[in-house]
């Protein structure tokens, strides 16, 4: 029987890429809002694009070079 695998199931949000898949369909959604619901500029509207770049590249760099 593959207990981790149970484990994993029944708690998705341990996992990195699931919680980085969320964070970037947040920042996309708050992308959308901003440049076309609240008419900011396209500079401020690229706000939360960046953000989830930054904080999601974090943990697939270090997965990436053997470093997890």
């Amino acid at each position: 029987m593959h207990v981790a695998a149970d484990r994993t199931s029944s708690r998705p949000w341990h996992r990195k890429t699931t919680v980085i898949a969320a964070l970037s369909v947040a920042a996309f959604l708050a992308h959308l809002a901003l440049r076309f619901g609240f008419r900011a500029t396209p500079t401020t509207s690229q706000i939360p694009l960046l953000i989830t770049l930054a904080i999601g590249d974090v943990p697939s760099s270090m997965t990436c070079c053997g470093s997890s």
